[in-house]
């Protein structure tokens, strides 16, 4: 599905890093320009392509502040390139793209913005323990792989929030060693009944090493790897996670299909049970903070909110996170484990904690 492009001083798959060509913080100067059609969007990226999110579109940083991830065109002028990534009605396409990170020196940082066009289920970005050739292939199935997330899976999703000052935040930062491997995974499907353009950016900003006290590391506990839900049946999924030591859940969210009603997250410390969050909406599960700063709002099914806690979430030793996912089944055949949106189910539950152990924090139920 595609051809790879120019980054920085190496050849990779589809994934430009820090890029200066489809999106440019500045208009050039010179005379007025033509008045655009109507289906042509301004943005702070320039007149782009006329499909939908156009306006999604944010330029990279300056590269001695941080660096972009983008997946898609590397000229919008250039119909053959468009063409790669566009996704017809009623399709799915399901690609991941390895790259080394283009840091060359260890970093950390705490400011990241995402967005995504219209028809994107989710974009993954992580960090993986093992180096893999530069390029685009079949996504790996074994989640072990994955050391830390650098990414999320919401539309559009700005960390931290800007207009908040959180105090037990201050210091805290995300690492990422020079040239570490990263996976970005991207699924898109097209329900509707026009093409669409597969499309993605991510922005990374460095923080001062000196402002940095607190390291903060990802967690990913995956439940029913080896489901087997069978044709017009409801079953709950369930899956734990046991706190090795003291930490704080920085924030929380999750990843399931269309099948999946309900994602629901508990904290267990002796014999109480406390609900921490529920999500409803599989195209977008929703994130919740879990800070001295924010007020989630109470899960409400009807509406699809996501919800849950609200405060600092703090884990001792021992504690343990409960997640299950009610999966109805109301197609002809069973549903497995995979990254297919309608045919198939995942019950995930991510987010970030600290101080880091040096690694994810991670566990898997079959």
């Amino acid at each position: 599905m595609s051809t790879p492009i120019s980054i920085a001083a190496r050849t990779l798959g589809v994934l430009l890093v820090a890029p200066a060509l489809a999106c440019s913080s500045e208009d050039s100067e010179g005379p007025p320009a033509p008045v655009d059609p109507p289906s042509v969007v301004k943005t702070a990226c320039g007149t782009v392509t006329g499909f939908p999110g156009d306006e999604l579109c944010i330029p990279p940083p300056d590269p001695a502040l941080g660096f972009q991830l983008h997946y898609g065109p590397a000229d919008y002028a250039d119909e053959a390139e468009l063409g790669k990534y566009l996704i017809q009605p009623g399709e799915e396409i399901i690609e991941c793209v390895y790259v080394d990170a283009p840091n060359d020196a260890h970093v950390f940082y705490e400011e990241f913005h995402v967005r995504r066009r219209p028809g994107s289920h989710h974009l993954i970005v992580s960090e993986l323990n093992t180096d893999l050739p530069d390029g685009v292939r079949p996504c790996q199935t074994t989640p072990q792989l994955v050391v830390g997330l650098v990414g999320g899976t919401s539309v559009a999703r700005d960390w931290p929030d800007p207009d908040l000052v959180i105090p037990e935040n201050d210091g805290l930062a995300s690492e990422l060693p020079a040239f570490a491997q990263i996976e970005m995974q991207l699924h898109f499907f097209n329900s509707t009944n026009a093409p669409l353009l597969r499309e993605a950016w991510m922005n990374i900003h460095y923080k001062d090493p000196a402002a940095v006290t607190t390291v903060q590391a990802s967690l990913g506990h995956y439940a029913g790897i080896g489901m087997n839900v069978p044709p017009n049946t409801t079953q709950v999924i369930r899956g734990a996670a046991i706190a090795p030591t003291d930490i704080r859940v920085v924030n929380l969210y999750s990843h399931y299909h269309a099948h999946t009603q309900r994602f629901t997250a508990y904290k267990v410390s002796g014999e109480e049970r406390t609900l921490v969050y529920e999500s409803f909406d599989w195209q977008e599960p929703g994130v919740i903070a879990l800070d001295s700063a924010h007020q989630n709002p109470a899960p409400d099914p009807d509406s699809k909110v996501t919800g849950g806690h609200s405060g600092i979430l703090e884990l001792k030793a021992g504690d343990r996170f409960e997640f299950e996912c009610e999966i109805v089944n109301d197609t002809p055949a069973a549903l497995r484990w995979a990254n297919e949106a309608l045919t198939a189910e995942m019950c995930i539950l991510r987010g970030t904690y600290a101080p880091s152990l040096g690694r994810a924090w991670s566990s898997f139920t079959l």
